[in-house]
């Protein structure tokens, strides 16, 4: 009886761990940054200045993981805030990824070249009514919900004015 408890204890744990929480908690695995450093390596967009917001989550860590940055590089170019009160450093930017603490909305979607990427809950809604000046992609997670919102600034023409 008890070895039977135990196989089902552990059948139950195997369908959790590997079938469900996947789905549900992916944003916590970082299932939404490995697509998004996958997307941010794409030939198309290695020449493109990306400005990350909601830095303060240390998005910067999962960047480097998924795309197997050498440390000894990033730690000569790496530029950092001054520490908080609690004593952690956040990384202000490094290579072409910059991740400030406030994004001025419309005067970034006016910079050419750049990849802004934001959660959709930090994106005002005056910028989501107005799709013109950017393309727009989003990173989903598995269960649907998008994560990441990325915007690319279009070149901008006289009637855009």
């Amino acid at each position: 009886l008890i070895a039977l408890l135990f196989m089902a204890n552990f059948l139950i744990y195997m369908d959790r761990y590997h079938i469900h929480f996947p789905k549900t908690e992916g944003e916590n695995w970082g299932i939404g940054y490995k697509k998004l450093a996958s997307f941010l390596s794409q030939e198309r967009f290695s020449n493109k200045r990306i400005i990350m917001v909601n830095g303060e989550q240390s998005p910067y860590i999962f960047l480097l993981f998924y795309q197997s940055y050498d440390p000894f590089y990033y730690q000569k170019i790496v530029k950092r805030y001054p520490p908080t009160s609690d004593g952690f450093v956040n990384v202000k930017s490094f290579d072409r990824f910059e991740f400030p603490k406030e994004i001025d909305w419309p005067q970034t979607l006016f910079i050419q070249n750049v990849l802004i990427i934001a959660p959709p809950n930090y994106i005002p809604q005056s910028i989501k009514d107005n799709p013109r000046r950017y393309n727009r992609f989003v990173i989903k997670l598995p269960d649907g919900e998008p994560m990441f919102v990325i915007m690319e600034t279009k070149k901008l023409i006289e009637q855009d004015l």
